[in-house]
């Protein structure tokens, strides 16, 4: 058995799984990153439409058509009033001013845009991973592919890491580490019909069910 010992281990290499393990690796931590498919050529990510969205007055900013005047806070109340007022408002404000600074690096790190729309604009699933990937090359992450995690390990109330299979040499593998990201996407393939990637199983809402 193989045992590794990091301060974050990030489940899932994804769009939100790549940027946790820059998050984590850019503040210092020591990562582990693992992926159940092939690294950069699996999960939800790479087969999303997909748009990003910012404000307008940031996408005016970064040399695109869209409205100068417009701002997070009006994003914010547009998105409110769609909602009814539903929706968990610290978070809605979390998202509208984190979004600019987000799409900003996005662009920096090489994502390509098609087009643009009303405080989106145009790109693939693809471009984002690739994206993601640039900004994390060179930061000193282990990157560990064709793994299956299986369970979390927990003790005294908390995540103490994850033990999973490699599902070609069928080594299993413990990740102890101070605290876990779940990035594994959702459960498309609990459906005979379904438009998910093959990797989508629902893993991580089953290590966290029984944890």
């Amino acid at each position: 058995m193989q045992e590794l010992r990091n301060d974050i281990l990030v489940i899932g290499s994804g769009g939100a799984g790549l940027r946790a393990a820059i998050a984590a690796a850019s503040g210092g931590a020591s990562v582990t990153l693992i992926s159940k498919g092939p690294f950069g050529r699996s999960g939800a990510t790479i087969i999303a439409g997909a748009d990003i969205m910012a404000d307008g007055s940031t996408l005016a900013s970064l040399g695109y058509r869209d409205k100068p005047a417009d701002s997070p806070d009006d994003w914010a109340r547009d998105i409110l009033i769609e909602g009814f007022n539903l929706n968990d408002e610290n978070l809605v404000h979390t998202y509208v001013h984190g979004a600019g600074p987000r799409v900003r690096e996005l662009l920096e790190w090489g994502m390509q845009i098609r087009g643009t729309e009303e405080r989106a604009l145009i790109t693939t699933g693809v471009s984002i991973a690739a994206s993601l990937r640039r900004g994390l090359a060179g930061l000193p992450v282990t990157n560990l592919s064709g793994v299956t995690m299986v369970d979390l390990l927990t003790g005294e109330g908390r995540v103490l890491g994850a033990l999973g299979i490699d599902y070609e040499s069928g080594e299993l593998i413990l990740v102890r580490a101070k605290a876990v990201v779940l990035a594994t996407g959702g459960w498309h393939q609990a459906y005979s019909f379904n438009a998910g990637a093959d990797e989508l199983t629902g893993d991580g809402q089953g290590m966290a069910y029984r944890a």
